[in-house]
Formats: C-alpha cells, structure tokens, sequence
C-alpha cells in the first residue's frame, strides 16, 4: 500500500512539474498579461501600438540609467524597461532596447585621471570630464543631482536616467525620465516624427507677440510646426493645417477675418482663445474691459456668425485656485496665498469629449462666459467646460483686488457658466445659405474659450493647463489618438470632498488596520482547518474501530 501510495504521488509531482514547464513554453509564444489598472496604464495605448506596427524601419532606443537608484526613480526604471517590452512585442521586429550604466563606463577613464585631479578657485577638488559624460552630453543626456539617504546621512548623488531614440541617421531625446504618466506619449510622438519628418503646421495667431505664451511654443515643437502670422494681415494660410488665434480679438483686421473664414471653409480646424478684458500679466489684474463698440469688430464679427457670443462680465467662482499676496505687517514684508475667485478651478469637463477626457483642476484666469445662439443648421454647438455651481457674473468696473473683502460683496452665485465651446460641422461662407449646399464634406471644428490666460506661462505650472492646452491642439491637427494618453496618469484617486470626517477616519484606519487583519483572519482560518484534519487523522489512528484500511488518509 505505502509503495503504491509513493508511486502515486511521484506521478502526481511530475504531471505538476510537467504542467509548469509547459506553460512557461507556452508563454514564451504567446504572451499574456492582464492589466487591471484603473486607466490601463501598464498597456500600450491604440496609438502608440498603430505607431510601432508602421515603422517601416528598425527604431532603437538606449536608455541610460545608472545602478541602484534610490526611491522613487528605482520604480520608474523598472517602468520604462516594462513599457519597452511592450513596444517591442507590438512592433514585431521593428523595435529594440537596450539599457546602459554610464557610471561603468566612467569608472575605468576616472581610474586613470586620478593624477589629474584638479582644484579650483576654493581649493575644492574638481573632476574632469570622462568621455562617457562628454559624450552623452553631446546627444542630450545630463546627469541630475538628487537627494539620497546613505549611511543614515542625506547626501547629494548624481544619477542618469536618460532615453534616447535613434531611427536611421536621426535621434530624439528625453533627457531625464521623471514623469511616468506623459512618458508613453513622449516615445510616441518622438517616434512619429523621427519616421515622419513633415510635422503639422500650426498657424498662430498672437497679438500679445509671444510675450506671454514662450512656454506653450516650447510644448508645443515636439509636435508641431509653429509659423508666426500677423493679425494684420495673415496672408496665405494654404500651407496651414490648423490655426491657434491667442489674444485680444478685436485686433484682427477684416483680411484677416475674411482668409479665416475661407480657413474654415475648406475644411480644417481653428482655435480661438479670447480676451474680454484687458488683463495685466503680472499682476493678474484687469487693467480696463474692452470698449463695448469692439464687440461689432474683429474676431467677435466671425464668431457670431457661427452663433457664439462672448461675454462682457468677469466669472468669480468660489470653487477658485489661490494667489500670492505681499502684506506688510510691521517692519516686515509677508507673503501668503489666498483665494481668488476670478481664477477659477475647473473641474466640470465633457467627460465624452477627447479633449476634456479625464481632465480635472484647470486654472481659468480672468474669463468670460460664453453663450452659442442662433447657431446655424449646419453647425451643432457643445460645451466642453463649464464653472461650478457657485460662480457668477461681475460686470465691469471690476475690483480685482485679491484682498477684496468677499465676505461684504454683495455677489449671489448664479450658476455654472460655459467657458470652453466646440463648434463643429458645415462652415460655409456668409452669402452661402446652409441648405444650398451639402455637409457631408469638408466638416472642421472651432473652439472657443473666453481666456487666453489659461495658456500663458504662469497658468502652465499647472499639469492640468498643459494637458488642456496640447489637447486643444492635437484636436486641432486631427491627431485624436494622442489625447486619451495624455490623461493616463499615475495619480492617487483622492477622496470626495463632501465625505464625513467620521467616514474619512474609517477609510484611514481601515486602510492601516484592516488589510494586515484581513490576512491574518485568512491565516487563522487556514490553520484552524490544518488542526481539524490533524485531529480528524489522530484519531482515525488512535481508535481500531474508527479505522479503514481502505481510506488512504490514514497514510497522509
């Protein structure tokens, strides 16, 4: 019995093991992993898997990243081998990676240049350059200093955690690899123009003279092709795959407006950020609002063509986003943040719509409501964002003052207000009546919004203003495939704000306590269930008249 029983059991471990090792072979042919994040962030989106299947050549990346990185760029290594991986399963054989430690490199030339150690004015050491750091400087990758704890001590430690992607006798770079939630689309689109050097043009239109929107052209190169216009005279715009007019709009000469709508006619797209009020960049203050006759010129004329309306008052929002102030209090000057309700914080999207998909916390400096009336058949109107409930409309002269008393004005909210519009379908020209002519063709799109401030330099420190604004133009450009992968992020889904605090200190200590005791009950469990079969078998064996010889469990 104990022979066959051995047997038994030798046959059931080698028919496991076989099964195990015919898996692994298995998965090596065909390989499967489930993702189950909330924005499936560990799997190649559409379009960056449309992207590596078309290579018509190899493309290689080399990424250089040093050994035993500390927390956190230690996970974000491991990310970027990952996300590589699964380019080069996607691409077929037209991909290839490989990772590099520069500081290997560097130790053997360090070795021999310790005789020409050199001291520099404070009589500090000074290491010369190795090639390896030459040399990578040269194509755009830099060490970075970070903080690292050591030897219970924080120190300073230069690390490298560069990509570099090369595709024939051409390169791109991402110089240091820190934001894990943007990273696939920078591959993607670093990709699409190292194999497609003919990039979009983007026409745009600033009548501020690109003083105050040097960091949108900087996000905005990787992508595309900026050429300055005139609102004087914009001239031919055949060469023009989208336009963006940024800026006061009245200022746009009736030729411009006349080769704008000839622009939109023929089928392609324009962005309209509009400024109702003349609006201080430093100080965010509003200087003066625009004359009222201007609304009959410029800009305004082509917009309520199309049945959009630009307001003439200032939206205050509770739900708002905090400036600086400088207080003097004594012999001492104080800064502080405080509420400002005409920046508004918007997080009320069109979750339905590419653009506004996903998007949350958007800083929205000194706009106006919009409204879409009388829009023509051939058009159809949708709001993309909108203020919260608690806003309201402040005619001017308005006190922009931020330490304004909000307390004592006497302001009643009057419900959310659109800020961003999409205007899409049929554009045709004004003598043109929509139904003397068919919209299956040519359909272009506008979008408005009543600010030109949520894309200046100082609204782009905030992640959400640089998703909005590289949405809108990637819409612009119809490369629709970019704008889910912006919104992927790898963020902490926080908690509502109207929760209790009786139910936020239950999520905490739940989360704290209720996991390891969740793990304990199932071991408590399982051992509970051990000591009942052990006394089941003690006792089988300790009573003759209990026992059966036929029951193979007495031999367990």
């Amino acid at each position: 019995m104990r022979i066959r029983m051995h047997a038994s059991h030798l046959l059931a471990t080698l028919f496991m093991v076989g099964t195990i090792v015919f898996i692994n072979l298995l998965s090596l042919q065909y390989f499967v992993r489930l993702d189950l994040t909330q924005d499936s962030k560990y799997t190649l989106a559409d379009a960056s898997r449309k992207t590596v299947q078309s290579l018509p050549d190899v493309v290689v990346v080399q990424a250089y990243f040093s050994r035993d990185l500390p927390s956190p760029y230690a996970s974000y290594a491991r990310y970027t081998k990952d996300l590589l991986e699964e380019y080069r399963i996607a691409a077929d054989g037209n991909f290839a990676f490989s990772f590099t430690n520069p500081a290997a490199q560097q130790a053997h030339e360090q070795a021999a240049q310790v005789q020409q150690l050199q001291r520099d004015i404070f009589g500090q050491t000074v290491h010369p350059p190795t090639q390896t750091e030459l040399d990578l400087a040269h194509i755009g990758v830099e060490p970075v200093q970070v903080k690292v704890i050591e030897d219970d001590a924080e120190k300073m430690r230069q690390i490298y955690m560069g990509l570099v992607i090369h595709y024939q006798d051409r390169y791109e770079t991402i110089p240091f690899v820190h934001d894990m939630g943007n990273l696939e689309k920078n591959l993607t689109v670093l990709m699409r123009k190292l194999v497609d050097s003919s990039q979009p043009v983007l026409g745009f239109v600033d009548t501020y003279d690109g003083m105050r929107t040097n960091k949108l052209r900087q996000l905005l190169a990787a992508s595309v092709q900026i050429k300055p216009l005139n609102p004087d005279h914009v001239g031919s715009l055949d060469d023009v795959d989208a336009l963006l007019f940024v800026g006061k709009p009245q200022e746009a000469s009736l030729t411009t407006i006349q080769a704008i709508e000839n622009f939109l006619v023929s089928g392609r797209n324009a962005l309209f950020l509009l400024d109702a009020f003349d609006i201080h960049p430093s100080s965010f203050a509003v200087a003066a609002a625009l004359p009222q006759q201007l609304e009959q010129q410029g800009i305004y004329t082509l917009l309520q063509r199309y049945g959009v309306r630009l307001g003439r008052q200032l939206v205050g929002d509770v739900q708002c986003a905090k400036v600086p102030i400088q207080q003097q209090i004594g012999d001492q000057l104080l800064t502080r943040c405080v509420p400002y309700p005409f920046t508004p914080t918007v997080v009320d999207f069109d979750a339905d719509n590419p653009i506004t998909h996903k998007l949350r916390g958007v800083v929205w400096p000194f706009a106006a409501a919009l409204t879409a009336a009388d829009v023509p058949t051939s058009l159809s109107a949708t709001v993309l964002a909108r203020s919260s409930d608690k806003s309201w409309l402040e005619s001017p002269p308005c006190n922009t003052n931020p330490q304004r008393n909000w307390n004592a004005t006497q302001t009643a909210p009057s419900g959310a207000q659109a800020l961003l519009l999409e205007i899409k379908g049929k554009f045709l020209p004004e003598e043109i009546a929509p139904q003397q002519q068919s919209i299956d063709d040519n359909l272009a799109k506008i979008v408005v919004a009543g600010s030109s401030a949520l894309v200046w330099d100082s609204s782009l420190q905030t992640k959400a203003n640089v998703d909005l604004a590289l949405n809108l133009i990637d819409s612009m450009v119809a490369d629709n495939d970019l704008l889910h992968m912006r919104t992927r992020e790898f963020i902490d889904v926080p908690l509502r704000q109207d929760i209790s605090p009786i139910d936020r200190r239950l999520l905490k200590y739940g989360n704290i306590i209720g996991a390891p005791l969740f793990l304990v009950l199932i071991g408590l469990f399982r051992w509970s269930l051990r000591e009942l079969y052990r006394k089941t078998i003690r006792a089988k064996l300790l009573d003759p008249g209990k026992r059966n010889k036929r029951d193979p469990s007495i031999l367990l």
